[in-house]
């Protein structure tokens, strides 16, 4: 028990994901560092894997920011908060770690939240050597079909007229041909986000990624989500089907929201 945090004994390797937005995960409190989820994942998984988090580039360590945001976010943040950036960094990761003669080999977990669940299948699909990917409340098709799908669901909730609906939903996609029209631009913002970005991660689909995949899957969601529609999870779980992929696990989590916690108990702590 002693040495269950102990980097020099040889464990599997766990390599968490986060979220889109500028933030670090870590905080700064006075003189001390606090954790994030990731700090939460380590203490529970520490003791049977070497645990691992990846700060993305220019984000300013200690600085909370706004979660899931890149307002006002460096310019190396906005040049590299991209698909192939992220998966990239976090392929050359395991690269390096999996020549440490203290990790395992055998066992190479991947744990993506949110944006963070895309990206760890990106890296699955690359990375043959990743053995299980944790695919939790991330966005199966294209995140441009997910923000059509809350979009409607919101306004549908707030009983706004159909045909304001629809012309909100209008007004998206041309959102998204201006953002395809100017792929490479860090300095036009949608929804908090440069259109590099979203480019970037709108033209990708986690289901082809996961299908491309040898790895073991396990997809959880809960059905509350207002960040990622569990629509978005129910379509990737049926093109999982349809294609015959083996080696998936499928958890929905009733009333949970987009962290797979209870709403209520949230808004109450």
């Amino acid at each position: 028990a002693h040495h269950q945090h102990d980097p020099a004994v040889r464990k599997p390797l766990l390599v968490y994901l986060d979220g889109s937005g500028a933030q670090s995960q870590f905080t700064r409190h006075d003189q001390a560092v606090g954790y994030g989820m990731f700090g939460l994942v380590g203490s529970i998984a520490a003791g049977g894997y070497h645990v691992v988090g990846i700060e993305k580039r220019g984000a300013v360590f200690g600085e909370a920011a706004t979660p899931g945001s890149a307002q006002a976010a460096s310019r190396e943040y906005q040049e590299h908060a991209t698909f192939d950036d992220r998966v990239g960094d976090a392929c050359l990761l395991l690269a390096t770690l999996l020549e440490e003669p203290t990790v395992d080999p055998t066992r190479v977990l991947l744990m993506g939240h949110s944006e963070g669940a895309g990206v760890a299948a990106g890296v699955a699909a690359r990375e043959p050597r990743v053995t299980h990917v944790a695919f939790l409340s991330g966005t199966g098709p294209s995140q441009f079909f997910d923000l059509i799908v809350l979009r409607r669901k919101a306004m549908q909730k707030a009983g706004v007229p159909a045909e304001e609906i629809e012309s909100s939903v209008g007004q998206l996609e041309s959102d998204f041909r201006a953002i395809l029209a100017n792929p490479t631009s860090t300095d036009k913002l949608f929804m908090g986000h440069a259109y590099r970005r979203w480019a970037s991660f709108g033209k990708r689909s986690a289901i082809d990624d996961m299908l491309a995949s040898k790895c073991k899957l396990y997809l959880a969601h809960g059905s509350e989500d207002t960040n990622v529609s569990v629509e978005s999870f129910d379509l990737t779980t049926v093109e999982l089907l349809r294609a015959g992929r083996a080696g998936v696990t499928v958890r929905r989590f009733p009333g949970r929201d987009h962290s797979l916690r209870d709403p209520a108990s949230t808004a109450n702590s």
